[in-house]
């Protein structure tokens, strides 16, 4: 199964995995309360284990721990709402569970190894290349 947000599932596994049922669930979960705090022990109680148990079952499914994840599913948000060139840092850094901006950049930084300013500069500059539909070049030449 893939998950949503592109975590891969651990192939060597010592002990129990989460049903791909109960893997979908908590996905879902994640991505809709992206922009909330997300607590591993209410991730646990969705799918009705203790937090030590759930821990442990989660990362051997996903080969990444619950808040791993977590910051995996915000950051490739994250670059996906950069990527249109259509929003603001801040928006976006609020849009996906950062209040402070600067720690946002700090952490999309250690993800991606470049800055989200880069990402949404690139996407401006696709965006000003693109001709416009009022531009003339797209307006059909008939001759008389």
């Amino acid at each position: 199964m893939e998950l949503l947000c592109g975590a891969p599932q651990s192939k060597d596994t010592v002990g129990g995995v989460l049903s791909p049922n109960r893997l979908r669930i908590l996905d879902d979960y994640i991505r809709k309360e992206l922009s909330y705090d997300i607590h591993v022990a209410d991730l646990a109680k969705k799918v009705g284990q203790s937090v030590p148990h759930f821990t442990a079952v989660f990362k051997n499914t996903t080969g990444l721990g619950p808040y791993e994840y977590i910051t995996r599913c915000r950051m490739l948000r994250a670059h996906e709402l950069l990527a249109t060139g259509e929003y603001r840092l801040g928006q976006v850094a609020r849009a996906v569970g950062y209040d402070d901006q600067g720690h946002f950049t700090w952490r999309f930084r250690s993800f991606f190894k470049y800055t989200p300013k880069l990402l949404m500069m690139q996407a401006r500059l696709k965006s000003a290349e693109r001709p416009k539909k009022s531009d003339e070049r797209l307006q059909p030449v008939f001759a008389k």
